[in-house]
């Protein structure tokens, strides 16, 4: 009966408002920074954003018009409108400088001339001039694990054994050079998962973690903690290139 509290209608302003006000404002605004000497960026329209924010931070805290906008923001938790397009242009220009090699703009991002136009900028050379990341020196994740030629293709076999006596056999048996036994379950009030990793001729690794009682814990929780744990001891391995086995437990 009282409309929205104020946590809720913060919440609305930097769900809905923020997003919809700032969408792409890497394409029509310029980020401000500065060189030691002068200052640059869309300085006119980063203060009619500021004049927005007023707007939004008045409607969450209830403020008074006479109240000044940092008090409002300070209140409202929110960033001020200068750091708010810089670190919406910020987060633009990372993307920028995590392209992988195979992508068009990749070239035209790791020019080292792109960042110093002089006239008739585009967003790509504000962006760049303004945070100057080297995308050499910055970690490609792929988009893909493995050729999207091979959808549908598992990389992988699987093999469900019967019972308990064939699960054994198999894995006596197995060609993989490493294999990894993982188990998590709920027991004695207590929900924990352990994973053990062997390699012929080296010691076993285990890898064991409690996440707590059962009442506050679910066996679905403790099944992606086992997952994990099985992935570490994979990644820790440094024998280059090599099979693997995943050994899970019958259920």
């Amino acid at each position: 009966m009282w409309g929205l509290t104020l946590s809720y209608a913060r919440k609305l302003y930097i769900s809905v408002a923020i997003p919809r006000v700032l969408y792409a404002i890497d394409i029509w605004c310029a980020p401000p920074y500065d060189d030691g000497q002068r200052q640059y960026g869309t300085i006119k329209i980063t203060r009619q954003l500021a004049t927005i924010q007023r707007l939004g931070a008045l409607a969450i805290t209830g403020g008074l018009h006479t109240s000044a906008t940092d008090a409002l923001d300070a209140t409202a938790f929110l960033l001020p409108a200068v750091l708010l397009v810089d670190k919406w242009c910020h987060r633009a220009a990372m993307c920028l400088a995590m392209l992988p090699e195979k992508h068009p703009l990749y070239g035209t991002i790791r020019n080292k001339i792109t960042g110093k136009i002089q006239k008739h900028k585009s967003p790509i050379n504000n962006l760049l001039a303004a945070y100057r990341h080297d995308p050499r020196k910055i970690e490609k994740i792929p988009a893909v694990a493995r050729d999207p030629m091979l959808q549908g293709v598992l990389p992988f076999a699987v093999s469900i054994a019967e019972n308990r006596e064939d699960s054994i056999r198999e894995a006596e048996n197995a060609s993989e050079e490493v294999q990894v036994f993982t188990d998590s379950s709920a027991i004695n009030g207590k929900v924990g998962a352990a994973a053990m990793l062997t390699r012929a001729g080296n010691p076993p690794h285990t890898l064991h973690f409690n996440l707590g009682p059962e009442n506050e814990h679910t066996v679905h929780k403790v099944e992606l903690v086992g997952i994990l744990l099985r992935m570490h001891l994979i990644s820790t391995e440094r024998h280059g290139s090599t099979s693997v086995m995943d050994c899970l437990p019958l259920t």
